[in-house]
């Protein structure tokens, strides 16, 4: 009827002049997080609902996945593979990697080089360093390609973890809300009969391909073992900067691998064995980094402790280097960053530049409030820590530097490429 009509009608005008909603970081607010859980309860589900449009997904948000082309050029892998370029006429051999082109390539130190496999018919030999959301897909993309007979490649998935880390969900495992399986499962699950060899070991060198002599390249892993290629994929992704303050690589704990995950689960088991009959003792945790990993760690720890330990307990504060959270993100996506924080009474102090982090010397309340005298078994010394940290203000009384005592370190502040050549 046309009634019926006309209000279908104004339904889409409506929907289609809505403003989106900003990005938001999960876990700001108990709707998002229960949201993500029921839509994304098995990170594998999820990959495999978006593996048909990988080369969206790459090029959106992995976009700086790359190829070596022989004449030094990097190529956008997607547009190379997921076009459907991967022929014996017109593929790998615009990705080869050349020879003696990039910095830590050492003549005479590696393994007698295997003859490079060319031309149509050849199953080329290809090596993806990584296994993160480029490198994973990527293996996976090549082995589903149609290839012409005798010509699928051989490819070869190395990560030095057993596990695909799905990154958005590891706030979950410290809050008990998903399990390792959902978190992380393994790369073995995930390839499944897709063909694609997976090698789980370190990657300690590189040696390019030398294209002029034919010679396929080579990479070294820690046991000494090497894997021979005829093209290579970096996909290793970035580790925490922990260079960014003197001694935060000895005293504060990133948020980016499993291992950071366990480290930080042990030290949160140690406080709440330690804090549990201190009535009236306030823990406090410093988080450094006011970006969205910063904001969604220090609400994830937040709501932990405050669980076991009581919201009167605990004292978590965001030290922010800038004048504002997640400044890269829209307006209104800071604002519910800035509501959920102090919802959870977590302090948040800007153009707050952490510059060093040490051992305490006297165990002692600090400036935060942290009594900070215990261990795994008792309370003591060795478990306090100092930041040093430089305030940036617009005059003299704003501006200085502090030292501030806390119970645990918690480091988001920047991120490096990890290193492999």
């Amino acid at each position: 009827p046309p009634f019926v009509g006309l209000l279908l009608l104004t339904a889409v005008v409506l929907t289609s002049v809505a403003p989106r909603q900003p990005m938001i970081p999960w876990r700001l607010s108990n709707a998002l997080s229960s949201t993500r859980m029921r839509s994304l309860r098995s990170p594998t589900k999820h990959m495999r609902a978006r593996s048909s449009s990988a080369k969206t997904l790459v090029q959106r948000r992995w976009g700086g996945l790359r190829l070596l082309s022989p004449l030094g050029q990097s190529t956008n892998l997607c547009e190379s593979v997921v076009a459907g370029q991967a022929t014996s006429s017109s593929s790998p051999s615009s990705w080869r990697t050349f020879a003696s082109s990039m910095a830590g390539h050492e003549e005479g130190k590696s393994a007698a080089l295997t003859p490079l496999r060319s031309g149509a018919g050849n199953s080329h030999r290809i090596a993806v360093l990584g296994g993160g959301f480029g490198g994973l897909y990527t293996a996976l993309k090549l082995a589903e390609l149609k290839w012409e007979e005798g010509a699928k490649p051989e490819v070869t998935l190395v990560d030095v973890s057993d596990r695909f880390l799905f990154k958005p969900l590891m706030y979950e495992l410290i809050t008990g809300e998903a399990t390792l399986d959902q978190v992380a499962p393994l790369f073995r699950d995930l390839i499944g009969i897709s063909g694609v060899r997976f090698v789980q070991h370190e990657v300690k060198s590189v040696t390019l391909s030398d294209t002029a002599n034919m010679l396929a390249g080579q990479v070294k892993l820690d046991d000494d073992s090497t894997i021979d290629y005829d093209y290579l994929v970096l996909g290793v992704g970035a580790e925490a900067n922990l260079e960014l303050a003197t001694g935060a690589r000895e005293h504060a704990l990133a948020f980016n691998t499993l291992d950071d995950v366990r480290k930080l689960e042990q030290r949160l088991q140690d406080i709440e064995d330690a804090f549990a009959d201190k009535r009236g003792d306030t823990v406090s945790v410093a988080v450094v980094g006011g970006g969205p990993s910063g904001v969604e760690l220090a609400a994830t720890v937040s709501d932990r402790l405050q669980k076991s330990l009581g919201r009167e307990a605990v004292r978590v504060t965001l030290y922010v280097a800038g004048a504002d959270l997640m400044e890269t993100f829209a307006p209104e996506a800071r604002d519910v960053a800035r509501e959920t924080l102090a919802s959870k009474n977590i302090e948040v102090l800007y153009n707050h530049r952490v510059e060093e982090v040490g051992k305490a010397t006297v165990p002692s309340s600090s400036s935060s409030g942290s009594s900070s005298e215990y261990t795994k078994e008792g309370r003591g010394e060795e478990d306090v820590f100092e930041l040093r940290v430089q305030r940036q203000g617009e005059g003299e009384e704003e501006s200085g530097r502090e030292t501030i005592a806390c119970d645990m370190v918690l480091w988001t502040a920047g991120a490096k490429p990890i290193g492999v050549m």
